[in-house]
Formats: structure tokens, C-alpha cells, sequence
């Protein structure tokens, strides 16, 4: 599950990094979603599907909205119940229904990602909703949407009127279980978890997020505010349509600063111009970080370093399987060889070779540049210091 997980995570992030694609994250562009005509092998067997059918939107854990022969269905997954998330009556919504509604959300593009249905003994409720066991393309097979939250404990089993093909399967896979072994956790915790209370309220923190970078800056913030500490932050992306959690950062942020480089909201402009503005304003910052695509960390960083500002980044966005095996995180920090699932994901902004860790991303896109990367860094190439 944890190996899942990681996969996950990555797929959100790959959708948002068109420079690092890769056949084994779950997905973000066109070629990769399945092809049922080309790869039929992939099916999962003894099993009736429709589809594929493109998904509209997301509606919360356990509701999509697809287009179905031309016609804007929503469909209900069949045999789990997600808690609320977008109920009329919020009092009803809950953390747990949005955090499962945003992973489903993560596992599938909304525009243009296709799924597959499987039917069982009712085809709808009361309420004219489609009952189906939604399929997505993971890692090119179909596999059940449903057994994926589940497994996440995210949802649990429910007998769906006379729909239960798989409801003792999905009894087995809620949470709660035991497991033989757990792999976990991986790499190192952040450096501000290191610092005392005295050092914590002594820095004047900065965290700039790009696009899905918001996701892991935001536990961060709300963490320092728990302990008093406010710290300003910068929320970038292409659009507005791209901005999230605006609300609950603006809740536990010193400041809040909005920036889209097509100036459809607040500010027009990128992550580094707004850092200027701040720091011509008079603002001072001690303490930097930096999470998003490579491309902003690497310019963020340029624009801390003339200012003075130590900066960390994450390099979470060249991970793949995160256990250490694969060796695709591979960097150069300073003089050495990092790894960033399990040296990182955190570093020092100002050491990292951003060029040859850009250059090196490129060169996964194709079988023959992986093959290079193999050859020319040979034993160091899938982890470790290639001496032991």
C-alpha cells in the first residue's frame, strides 16, 4: 500500500511536470491513458465493461460525472460509501470526505480521462444515478477504482441495494487490517521539525508553492501555526482555475500572497516577481521553502540567493517508486550524490546542480536516454554510493 501510495502522489505531480513523464507513474498525458483497442491484455479478465468514457468531473469519493454516448451521466460507485464532502447541508461534510473526494481526484485528470464501467443486478437508484464499478487505467492495467480506496481507507464497504457481486471482497479490504510487513517512512523528516521552540519564533519564515507544491507546503504552515509561528506564503500557478486550499492557507498563513502568470487572479506574475516585490517592500525572510515544479524551485532559488535567504526545496517531483530501488531521484548536491527518496526530499536549494537534474529528467522521456543515463553513471545509477 505504501508503494501505492508513493505512486499516487507521484501521478498528481507528473501531471503538473511535462518535462517528466514516465511510463511508470500513473498517468498526465494523452498517450499514456489506455487504449483498449491496443492493449486488450490489460483488461482484467472474465469481466463485462463499457466504455471507455470520458470523466467531466469529480464530484466527491464515491460520485463521478461521465460522459456517457454523448450524454452527462453521474455515475455512483457501487458497494462503498465515502464520507460527505459536498453536501447541501455542510454540516453533514467532513475533513474525511474531502480528503477522500481530493484523492480521487488525484487518480483522475477531469478532463478527458477515461473510465470504464462494470454493471451489476441495478443499473440505478432512486435518485436516477448509474451504479457502476468504476475501472481506471493504473499503470496500464484496469483495475477497480473501488478496491484502490478502499485500500486506502478512505471508504468503507456497503451492500448497494441488490448490488453486491464484490461486497464480501471489499469487507476484506477496509482499514483496520493487519499487514505482514510495512516499508516506512522513507526519507528524512523536514528541517524545521529539528529547530526549538526558541529558533522556530526567532526565523521569518517564507514557503513558496507551485501548483500541486500547495498540497505538502500547507501541513507545513498550519504546523508552525499550532506552535505560534505565522509565515508568509506564495501560491503560484498558470491560472486561477489551478489555484487550491486558498481558504485554508489564508487561515493559519501570516500573509497570503496569490500570483497567476495569466493574471486571471490577484496578481499577474510568477513566484520570483512577487518575492521581489516583498523584498522591495521591506519584507525580511531568514528561512525559504520552496515546493513545486523544478523549473520555479530552480529560479526561486536564484531569486533567495541574491537576497541571502537560506532555501530548502523539495525534490518529491523526480521521485517514482520512493523506496530507494529505482534510482530515477538521482542528483548532485554540492559535491556529492543524493537520493531524493531517501536523502530528501528536502535540500539545500543552493547546492542543488538544477541543470543537470533538469537535463537528467529529459532524458527518462525516451528508453535510449534512460539507457545513457544507466551507462554513464553506472553503479551509482538505481541507488546508493556504487561501492557497496
Amino acid at each position: 500500500i505504501m508503494l501505492m501510495r508513493n505512486h499516487r502522489i507521484l501521478r498528481i505531480i507528473a501531471a503538473c511536470i511535462s518535462a517528466f513523464s514516465i511510463a511508470s507513474l500513473l498517468g498526465g498525458c494523452e498517450e499514456m491513458l489506455f487504449d483498449a483497442g491496443e492493449e486488450a491484455d490489460s483488461m482484467p479478465d472474465g469481466v463485462e465493461l463499457t466504455g471507455p468514457y470520458d470523466v467531466e468531473r469529480v464530484v466527491d469519493g464515491d460520485t463521478l460525472i461521465v460522459d456517457i454516448d454523448g450524454e452527462r451521466t453521474r455515475v455512483r460507485l457501487i458497494g462503498i460509501n465515502t464520507p460527505e464532502s459536498v453536501a447541501e447541508d455542510e454540516s453533514r461534510n467532513t475533513e474525511e470526505g474531502v480528503i477522500a473526494s481530493d484523492f480521487v481526484k488525484g487518480l483522475i485528470d477531469e478532463t478527458g480521462y477515461e473510465v470504464w464501467l462494470e454493471y451489476d443486478t441495478e443499473v440505478y437508484d432512486q435518485y436516477g444515478r448509474t451504479l457502476a464499478y468504476v475501472y481506471i487505467d493504473y499503470e496500464g492495467e484496469v483495475v477497480m477504482l473501488e478496491r484502490i480506496i478502499l485500500g486506502e481507507g478512505l471508504a468503507e464497504a456497503v451492500r448497494y441495494g441488490n448490488n453486491d457481486r464484490y461486497y464480501q471482497e471489499f469487507l476484506e479490504l477496509e482499514a483496520g487490517d493487519s499487514f505482514e510487513d510495512v516499508v516506512g517512512p522513507l526519507g528524512r523528516p523536514s528541517d524545521i521539525l529539528s529547530m526549538s521552540e526558541e529558533e522556530l519564533h526567532s526565523q521569518k519564515f517564507l514557503f513558496v508553492c507551485g501548483g500541486v507544491g500547495t498540497a505538502p507546503v500547507y501541513p507545513q504552515v498550519k504546523w508552525l501555526h499550532e506552535h505560534g509561528v505565522a509565515a508568509d506564503v506564495i501560491i503560484g500557478a498558470r491560472t486561477k482555475g489551478l489555484i487550491f486550499y486558498e481558504d485554508k492557507m489564508r487561515a493559519v498563513a501570516g500573509n497570503l500572497y496569490i500570483t497567476t502568470d495569466d493574471g486571471s487572479y490577484v496578481h499577474k506574475g510568477v513566484v520570483t516577481t512577487v518575492i521581489d516585490e516583498l523584498v522591495a517592500q521591506g519584507r525580511q525572510y531568514t528561512h525559504c521553502v520552496a515546493i513545486g515544479p523544478m523549473i520555479m524551485m530552480k529560479f526561486c532559488t536564484l531569486t533567495t540567493k541574491k537576497y541571502g535567504i537560506p532555501t530548502v526545496v523539495s525534490m518529491n517531483p523526480i521521485m517514482v517508486d520512493g523506496t530507494g530501488m529505482c534510482g530515477a531521484c538521482r542528483l548532485t548536491v554540492g559535491d556529492e550524490v543524493k537520493f531524493a527518496c531517501v536523502d530528501g526530499p528536502e535540500f539545500d536549494g543552493f547546492k542543488i546542480n538544477w541543470n543537470e537534474c533538469m537535463k537528467r529528467a529529459q532524458m527518462y522521456k525516451t528508453q535510449e536516454g534512460e539507457a545513457k543515463l544507466k551507462y554513464l553513471e553506472g553503479k551509482t545509477h538505481e541507488g546508493g554510493c556504487g561501492n557497496c
